[in-house]
């Protein structure tokens, strides 16, 4: 049984950049024509092919490093319009690939029909363009197996986002950008100013070891000094009749107890 593993992205091109991975662009070929087969049998228009995209061929080659390297997982780009498929499919195994080409198209192709957010975004109406890119390498995450992602990026009519001032290849319109990008700023800023803070508790945490916990030994000995004389002087208090000793022996008793509890709280004991 052929073992499929789906995601979400889109792209297409070719070319080879090292003997661990790559592109093949007779795949993207035949997968960009079962995607249209596919919409076709749904009664939706073909897309046709998008030679203006950026992203997905290099967004695709992220990926299978990542996969390679860390054994990372499958994620989208999120940096242009439209919408983006990817499917990870096994194709062979670890001396070479078993599947042919139509094959390996039709698994992805099924792959994104069973999975509702890919299908969804395949059957799109509103697209017209399309791009995808495809990589075949070992992956260490299915046993070095041989493995082909496609990445699968759509995309409107091009007059719809020259209307809008957008550039296609970015993820928000021209006139968003810097809205965009202050957005990315504040949320630097704010994972900087967490960071401050975490470094200034580390900073208290060790003011109280080095400052603070001494003082409290010293504190503790003080009391336990003060809870020996008290002691002698209830020894001899019929003699002396020595009033409200009681009352001060349960406030330092009071104050032992605390300070002990403390203590048991920060698991010094």
């Amino acid at each position: 049984m052929k073992k499929v593993f789906v995601v979400i992205l889109l792209s297409i091109t070719y070319d080879s950049f090292s003997q661990e991975y790559y592109r093949d662009t007779t795949l993207e070929r035949s997968v960009f024509n079962k995607v249209n087969q596919h919409r076709a049998n749904v009664g939706i228009h073909e897309v046709t092919f998008n030679p203006d995209n950026t992203r997905a061929v290099p967004w695709a080659e992220i990926l299978v490093k990542n996969d390679i390297e860390t054994g990372g997982i499958i994620y989208h780009c999120g940096c242009a319009a439209g919408i983006e498929i990817i499917v990870l499919s096994v194709i062979g195994n670890k001396d070479s690939i078993t599947l042919s080409v139509d094959e390996i198209a039709s698994d992805m192709v099924t792959a994104w029909e069973l999975s509702p957010s890919h299908k969804e975004g395949m059957e799109d109406k509103y697209m017209t363009r399309g791009f995808n890119a495809v990589y075949v390498y070992k992956s260490p995450s299915y046993d070095n197996n041989y493995v082909a992602l496609s990445v699968y990026q759509f995309l409107r009519d091009k007059e719809y986002y020259i209307n809008l001032d957008w550039d296609e290849n970015k993820r928000v319109p021209n006139r968003f950008l810097s809205e965009y990008e202050l957005v990315d700023r504040l949320a630097v800023q704010k994972a900087e100013r967490f960071l401050v803070c975490k470094a200034y508790c580390n900073h208290v945490k060790r003011c109280f070891f080095v400052i603070l916990l001494p003082l409290l030994f010293h504190f503790l000995f003080l009391i336990n000094f003060r809870f020996f004389i008290l002691r002698k002087i209830l020894s001899y208090n019929k003699i002396f009749k020595i009033k409200h000793v009681s009352t001060i022996y349960r406030f330092i008793i009071a104050c032992k107890v605390f300070i002990i509890e403390i203590f048991k709280f920060f698991n010094f004991f």
